[in-house]
C-alpha cells in the first residue's frame, strides 16, 4: 500500500503531490484546520531541517513585508531511520509529540539551533 492510500485511509487530509522535472518527491497533506503534513522519500533530518530553514526564511520574509498578518509556524519530524517507525501513523504521532514539546518550549523550531 502506497504512503497515499495509507493517508487517505488513516485521515482525511487532502493530498497533492508535489512534483521536480516530472518526478514525485513529496506527498503533502492540508487537514482544513491549519496542519500540514508532507511525506518524502529518503529525507533524512538533515535534509528536514534545510527545508525548514528555507521555509522560515520565506516566512520572515513574507513578515517583514506584511507585518499586520504575520505567519507563525512550528515544525517537526520524524523519520523511520532514525526512529526506527514504520508505520504513517506511528511516524506523525511521533512528531506530533515533538511538536508539542516545541509548543511548549516557546514555539522554536524542532532540532534547529540558533546561530
Amino acid at each position: 500500500m502506497s504512503v497515499e492510500s495509507t493517508v487517505r485511509a488513516v485521515t482525511t487530509y487532502r493530498l497533492t503531490e508535489m512534483k521536480q522535472r516530472g518526478e514525485k518527491i513529496a506527498i503533502v497533506g492540508y487537514n482544513g484546520a491549519g496542519k500540514f503534513l508532507a511525506f518524502f522519500d529518503e529525507c533524512s533530518s538533515r535534509k528536514a531541517e534545510v527545508m525548514i530553514r528555507i521555509l522560515q526564511s520565506q516566512v520572515d520574509e513574507y513578515n517583514k513585508l506584511n507585518p499586520e498578518y504575520p505567519i507563525l509556524f512550528t515544525a517537526a519530524w520524524a523519520t523511520s531511520s532514525e526512529e526506527e517507525l514504520y508505520h504513517v501513523r506511528d511516524l506523525v504521532r511521533c512528531a506530533q509529540k515533538k511538536m508539542a514539546l516545541t509548543a511548549e518550549e516557546g514555539g522554536a523550531i524542532l532540532g534547529i539551533s540558533e546561530t
